[in-house]
């Protein structure tokens, strides 16, 4: 009688936390709308069903139309957890309670490429009404990089031409290979997927940037913190070998995921602050 008593309690206890964790509201899971939502839910799909399993807790994935609702929903906490652009991340930083994770390693970097035969063979020679194509203003990869090289170098009276904001990588180089500006800036890493390789040697870089870290994985200090190492450990876990981890690793660039904290961007974001601010100050 007691051993059927114990069982029946087990199975009770076994029914009602299967019962609560799956009555437990779903945790928001946003990833920032650098691509279609259409390849962010082929790309990140995997991942949720993935980290839900390990977390036992389900999980919603959510983007955003823009960057900008993005960051107005981010900036209410409207997520949970968050893969976020870099400059979202930092101004997330100082107005909410975020913070990040894990992060894709290695870094990557950004460049200034020119088509391979074209005279230009400096940054310098970019300077006096040249057509430059970027991404946008308040990325470093796709442009902060370069403006800064301009401020350190005390050039920016030189610039007498604005630059074009494409905000898409494969505009731009296809802009540089039609002619339609004389150097595009995006990151190096761009010419190596199975789409452009066939372009890469048409391209020479003259300009590179320093080492930026990747988009880090950001959660909300409302949730509880056993509950945030759990997440960070089942992303950290995520292995090439696997089959979420390949998928994932290829579309992020990544070759794996680290745990990170906010301090692990302290370096980083004194530059992109310097940068971003020259920029706003001279292009009030």
């Amino acid at each position: 009688m007691k051993t059927l008593t114990a069982c029946i309690g087990f199975s009770l206890l076994l029914f009602l936390t299967t019962s609560l964790n799956a009555a437990q509201p779903a945790l928001k899971f946003c990833v920032y709308p650098s691509k279609s939502p259409k390849f962010i839910a082929v790309t990140y799909g995997p991942l949720v069903k993935y980290l839900s399993k390990k977390i036992d807790r389900p999980i919603k994935l959510v983007t955003a139309p823009d960057r900008k609702t993005f960051q107005v929903r981010a900036l209410k906490e409207e997520y949970d957890l968050a893969l976020a652009c870099v400059a979202c991340y930092f101004e997330l930083l100082d107005k909410t309670s975020y913070y990040a994770i894990a992060r894709g390693e290695p870094s990557f970097t950004g460049g200034i490429f020119v088509k391979k035969e074209s005279a230009i063979t400096s940054p310098e020679q970019l300077l006096q009404g040249k057509r430059i194509a970027a991404v946008k203003q308040y990325s470093y990869a796709g442009f902060l990089f370069w403006y800064e090289y301009v401020i350190e170098n005390n050039l920016q009276d030189q610039l007498t031409r604005p630059p074009v904001f494409l905000e898409n990588q494969d505009s731009i180089i296809y802009a540089v290979l039609n002619n339609k500006v004389d150097a595009g800036i995006f990151r190096t890493d761009a010419l190596d997927t199975y789409k452009l390789t066939p372009l890469k040697d048409q391209f020479r870089i003259i300009l590179q940037s320093r080492e930026i870290p990747h988009f880090p994985f950001i959660v909300s200090a409302k949730l509880d913190k056993d509950l945030v190492q759990k997440i960070s450990d089942s992303l950290t876990s995520l292995s090439i070998n696997t089959p979420e981890g390949k998928k994932l690793f290829q579309a992020m660039g990544v070759q794996r995921i680290d745990a990170v904290s906010d301090r692990d961007y302290d370096t980083f974001r004194q530059s992109y602050n310097k940068a971003l601010t020259a920029w706003k100050e001279n292009n009030r």
